[in-house]
């Protein structure tokens, strides 16, 4: 007796997670706008030291950021250094960007870097 495969599945593209973990109802184009900014940047910064995936997680005045990669060496550093200058570096550049389209701020948010 045979499987019977439903013919829409062979119709999907992907079947993989979301990259981008959050629910927002008031501010869902700037979380938009800040997680594809975030994204480019460390595609930019860190993009050839063998990046799998990306992942975004917002939660109320906290942002965790995992990124899956196959060196995690490399992007550490000594003592954790490389991390702590991509959150800076990303820091500013969410408030700085904050600023240019002249958006209310929400507050400081905690933004965490999680290492695969």
């Amino acid at each position: 007796m045979t499987h019977k495969v439903h013919p829409k599945s062979y119709r999907l593209r992907d079947s993989a997670d979301w990259d981008s973990r959050w629910f927002e109802k008031k501010n869902l184009p700037r979380s938009l706008k800040e997680d594809f900014l975030i994204r480019e940047f460390l595609k930019k910064k860190i993009g050839k030291l063998g990046v799998a995936k990306i992942e975004i997680e917002r939660f109320p005045g906290k942002l965790i950021i995992i990124i899956s990669t196959a060196r995690p060496g490399l992007l550490i550093g000594r003592g954790g250094g490389g991390v702590e200058v991509l959150k800076k570096e990303i820091e500013n550049k969410i408030l700085k960007e904050k600023t240019v389209f002249n958006e209310a701020k929400t507050g400081k948010k905690e933004i965490k870097i999680d290492i695969k």
